[in-house]
């Protein structure tokens, strides 16, 4: 497989900066004025457009499991599983808010329960949470429907 050209990687490199910094005008101001100066739509959406916003995605999943983990932690120490189960719910609420199915969080406990196998008091937390997220129906979603 040939690696992109460094002015692909250069751009894509910048456009990341300014996405990892918060800075939407910057990365939307990079992208018009390669567009502005000729560049093919398509290679740019391909080569650039997808690689930052799978760099975000991995990001944003990496952040969403370490959270996910903070609240497991503190739950086995006040021994309380509503703790976990309580974030599990309400984070599968704001998910559910964007029409995102809360089964698209399964992952996070699943993940954790296969690491947690050797620990009978920990593993009960996320067998609990994937319990839950698995019982939540997408009938409670008002709006459209997005079929995964």
């Amino acid at each position: 497989m040939n690696s992109p050209p460094a002015s692909v990687r250069d751009l894509s490199r910048r456009v990341w900066r300014a996405v990892a910094e918060g800075d939407e005008y910057a990365a939307v101001d990079l992208v018009h004025g390669v567009l502005a100066d000729g560049a093919d739509g398509e290679t740019l959406l391909l080569d650039v457009i997808v690689a930052v916003q799978e760099k975000a995605g991995a990001e944003r999943t990496a952040e969403d499991l370490a959270r996910i983990v903070d609240f497991l932690a503190a739950a086995l120490y006040v021994d309380d599983s509503k703790l976990f189960t309580g974030f599990l719910a309400w984070t599968a609420d704001l998910l559910e808010a964007r029409h995102v199915p809360a089964r698209a969080l399964v992952t996070g406990p699943a993940t954790l329960a296969a690491q947690l196998r050797d620990f009978p008091r920990a593993l009960r937390l996320p067998d609990e949470g994937t319990a839950l997220l698995t019982a939540r129906t997408a009938s409670s979603v008002p709006g459209p429907r997005f079929e995964t």
